[in-house]
């Protein structure tokens, strides 16, 4: 157990230094640690197999990403202890946005029309894993090309951080994506709203900045 904690804190230690293949590398040892200490539905088992799929989302591997999210959520119910919920709901949006990285955007809808109720219901509109999902099935839509299904999602996560999570760097990428979306005469000073947000939640340097700047051309 010590063993496997000890690589995923590595993991989390390279990922906030943006060394994403080394945090794929040490999340990946502490995979696969816990499945050899543990039943393949253990909850840590679920929670290192998130970690896995997300950092290979991260670096575009989205049909990597898709297999463990799929196996997470297809080993574990979310009915189960509430750490369990958690997990799988996290497992559900890993696989909806893997899905629609792929190309598979009409599958990825099938899983965000039956997780966002649920996880709406049980954690309230206002929840930021929530509104993380809301706002990646917008961008989701956005590289689709269905802007016009794509702006209330996006707008709606806008929403939901400014009034409940204003200092979540998620609240930054929102308003980044939705001066992308709107490319009009107020999309700059949205994206510049978003980059400030981001320069103050985030650490100097942090990656997602630097995509945040590329994405509104500042």
């Amino acid at each position: 157990l010590a063993e496997g904690w000890a690589r995923h804190q590595d993991g989390s230690l390279a990922n906030a230094a943006g060394r994403r293949r080394d945090a794929i590398r040490l999340y990946e040892a502490s995979l696969a640690r816990w499945r050899s200490a543990y039943a393949p539905d253990h909850v840590l088992v679920l929670y290192a197999r998130n970690n896995v799929a997300s950092m290979l989302l991260q670096i575009g591997e989205a049909d990597r990403a898709e297999v463990l999210a799929r196996e997470s959520v297809e080993r574990f119910d979310a009915l189960g202890p509430m750490e369990t919920v958690s997990n799988a709901f996290i497992a559900q949006g890993l696989w909806a946005r893997a899905l629609a990285d792929s190309g598979r955007l009409g599958e990825a809808e099938v899983v965000y029309g039956d997780f966002l109720p649920r996880i709406t219901e049980t954690w309230g509109a206002s929840n930021p894993f929530r509104l993380r999902y809301i706002l990646e099935y917008g961008r989701a839509l956005a590289s689709a090309g269905r802007t016009d299904a794509a702006a209330p999602r996006i707008e709606e996560a806008v929403s939901g951080f400014e009034a409940h999570h204003p200092d979540h760097f998620l609240y930054g990428e929102a308003l980044v994506a939705l001066a992308s979306l709107r490319n009009d005469a107020a999309s700059d000073d949205l994206a510049r709203r978003g980059l400030t947000v981001l320069e103050r939640t985030l650490p100097a340097g942090h990656w997602r900045i630097d995509q945040a700047r590329q994405q509104a051309g500042l």
